[in-house]
């Protein structure tokens, strides 16, 4: 049994038009559009892009658009799921609106920096944007503090309900994620980065000195509150990326290197959790 993947669909073309005016989004540019489903953002990217590739998993949808596009030279329709589709391995932006209940499938593809866009635009549950930017009242998530070296996240538009059909029951906005010409952490130490983070907010302790007392002593830990202005009893969320990013570097220089291996491995270990978790609810959703 194949699971589908509900969308709810823009409107208003105008409103489509204006988002675009407002966008880093350019006329040489090659768009992907994930979802593309009834064309409507299709058709006006179409009059402003070099290239527009349209991807749709749903079949029937898929037949419209090459209907509708077919005698367009600058789309490509791929009938394909989005999550095993081919990035392109040139440059190219993303303007979508996408199927809500794989947000973070879709998120997590296209910030891996080999393969990432230079900008993208989604239309996606504002819940999930504030997730992903680390707002509001400034607290970060693990997938914010993952994810800000190398990429910014904003939300640059706010969306009404009847904007969509069907009207969603949740809020809507338009989630900006741009690649940083210059990654705030140095690429060779992404790996270790990750899983420092990744330690840091799954080791199920109430306080991040609890939580890397076998890592940073708790002389080194009072040391670093100090300097970067956190309360000694702060939890992962407490603080805000700036203060994540100068203690990876106490970390990279201040701690040894037997100690720093105890992070290894922490961002692999969660994603086969997670992969895992996926697996049972996938199941269940089909025995149902």
């Amino acid at each position: 049994m194949k699971l589908g993947y509900s969308q709810n669909f823009l409107r208003n073309p105008d409103l489509i038009e204006k988002l675009l005016n407002s966008s880093l989004i350019k006329s040489d540019d090659t768009v992907l559009e994930i979802g593309a489903g009834n064309g409507i953002i299709t058709a006006v990217l179409v009059k402003r892009c070099k290239l527009v590739i349209a991807v749709e998993i749903d079949k029937n949808l898929v037949v419209r658009l090459r209907q509708k596009f077919g005698q367009s030279r600058n789309v490509k329709v791929c009938e394909a799921n989005f999550l095993t589709f081919p990035l392109p391995k040139d440059e190219y932006s993303i303007f979508a609106n996408i199927p809500f209940a794989i947000t973070a499938d879709i998120i997590r593809k296209i910030t891996k920096i080999d393969t990432a866009p230079v900008v993208s635009y989604l239309v996606v549950q504002k819940e999930a944007a504030q997730k992903f930017s680390g707002c509001p009242y400034g607290k970060e998530t693990l997938s914010s503090v993952l994810n800000k070296p190398w990429f910014d996240f904003s939300i640059t538009h706010e969306f009404l309900r009847n904007d969509f059909v069907p009207a969603p029951r949740v809020d809507i906005v338009l989630l900006k994620i741009t690649k940083l010409e210059k990654p705030l952490v140095d690429p060779k130490q992404m790996g270790l980065y990750n899983d420092f983070v990744t330690y840091g907010f799954t080791s199920f302790r109430p306080t991040l000195r609890s939580g890397y007392k076998h890592i940073i002593s708790n002389t080194q830990f009072s040391k670093l509150a100090k300097d970067l202005g956190f309360d000694i009893d702060a939890n992962p969320r407490d603080l805000v990326f700036e203060q994540w990013l100068r203690m990876f570097a106490f970390f990279v220089r201040g701690i040894d290197e037997k100690k720093q291996q105890l992070v290894r491995g922490s961002l692999e270990k969660l994603n086969k959790q997670q992969e895992g978790l996926e697996k049972i609810h996938r199941t269940r959703i089909i025995r149902r």
